[in-house]
């Protein structure tokens, strides 16, 4: 991605996270605008962090460079030498024209991407010319990666293969997911619901875990709660209880008693921080007391201790009351969480042919959180009221989207 619509400050550092954030946003994107380009953007994606950080031990490297042997960038910008050398003289030098240049004005660079069409640029050109140039640049020293295993990248990439798997119907991605939510189950879960945040190359693990960590690995728990079974999984109830358990332990952990919020730290952490500190506001992560206030929600409508997460979200949200009226710019994902919850979190029960074809069906339509459990009799409910859906089970989606 880059920093400006232009291109001319592309960010060459590729991470796992920002990726992981993109592919939900594209995937979720595609339900309401129905663009084949966020199609492709979540398709390439995907393939490219488990080529390009997939491990053979399992999980995913955190980063690849941006500088190889100093030069930022020099994996993928391109001389008009280079350019020429691949494309031929005619369709380089429109091609550069086409193009932001990057560097110095003596030593111009440019970074191969779509462009827009004309006459002297048709599809098939354009996606011939970014063959060429991927199958040259394969040739090139490849950026070194950051073997470091996340738990909070991969919370996000497990999250995201969900949002993609909903969207496009894809049991493949939904596959994905729930094998990664094992593998981190047995990688980063300690004694006692404790979670280590760093799994290193070596193989061993950080000491402690932190709000983050903790709360991304609940929401993606129940992300893939809300489909585990018309996918064929584990019962619902498995994912919440998981969710719900380390809820609760981020409660004993994390929170301050005297007033609203988690701190980032957990209090009998070894070696603790001179302050303990709270992180409101969104920075390339959520913040973890945003993504609190979906778990919280959510839990207050499936989950076993409903009084509990009614209260929690409750004063949760309070925190957020001046920071929304003051600077909401920087808290979007706590926004998220709470227009998700005025519009509704919807329940949905039934057989099993029933809910697949509901699933199926929720990828034609923009995202909102719809949770799916098996039962003898279809039922509907929104934000634990009851709803009355048509009789005609093939239209309970489009009800549920107006």
């Amino acid at each position: 991605y880059a920093l400006d619509a232009e291109w001319n400050s592309p960010h060459f550092e590729k991470m796992l996270s920002d990726n992981a954030l993109l592919i939900s946003t594209f995937a979720k994107a595609h339900r309401k605008f129905k663009n084949p380009l966020f199609e492709k953007i979540v398709r390439q994606t995907l393939q490219w962090a488990e080529e390009a950080l997939g491990q053979k031990e399992g999980g995913f490297a955190c980063s690849l460079s941006a500088e190889i042997n100093g030069v930022e960038g020099a994996h993928y910008l391109w001389s008009v030498e280079e350019l020429t050398e691949v494309l031929g003289k005619k369709p380089a030098e429109i091609y550069a024209k086409k193009l932001s240049p990057i560097g110095s004005s003596q030593e111009d660079a440019y970074l191969p991407r779509s462009i827009p069409l004309d006459q002297d640029w048709d599809a098939e050109t354009d996606q011939q010319t970014l063959r060429l140039l991927a199958e040259k640049r394969s040739q090139r020293t490849a950026p070194s990666a950051d073997r470091k295993c996340l738990l909070t990248d991969h919370a996000l990439i497990a999250r995201a293969m969900i949002d993609a798997g909903v969207s496009f119907a894809s049991d493949e991605w939904i596959g994905r997911a729930h094998a990664l939510l094992l593998w981190m189950e047995s990688t980063y879960a300690r004694q006692g619901q404790t979670v280590s945040s760093v799994r290193f190359p070596d193989g061993s693990l950080s000491q402690h875990g932190f709000l983050e960590d903790y709360a991304f690995w609940t929401e993606a728990q129940l992300a893939f709660a809300a489909i585990s079974e018309p996918f064929g999984y584990e019962p619902a109830e498995e994912w919440i209880g998981r969710a719900e358990g380390m809820a609760h332990f981020i409660g004993s952990k994390f929170k301050d008693e005297r007033v609203a919020g988690y701190f980032a730290t957990s209090v009998d952490q070894s070696s603790p921080p001179p302050v303990r500190k709270k992180f409101w506001f969104d920075n390339a992560l959520p913040s973890g007391n945003s993504s609190l206030l979906r778990i919280f929600h959510t839990l207050s409508l499936i989950g076993k201790n409903r009084d509990t997460w009614v209260e929690e979200y409750t004063e949760a949200l309070g925190g957020y009351v001046k920071i929304a009226q003051n600077t909401p710019d920087g808290i979007g994902h706590a926004l998220a969480a709470i227009s998700e919850a005025q519009v509704g979190v919807v329940t949905i029960s039934g057989e099993m042919p029933f809910l697949q074809l509901c699933t199926q069906k929720l990828a034609n339509y923009p995202y909102r959180p719809v949770y799916f459990f098996l039962a003898d009799h279809k039922r509907m409910s929104v934000n634990g009221q009851d709803a009355a859906p048509p009789a005609d089970p093939a239209d309970w989606i489009r009800y549920l989207f107006g």
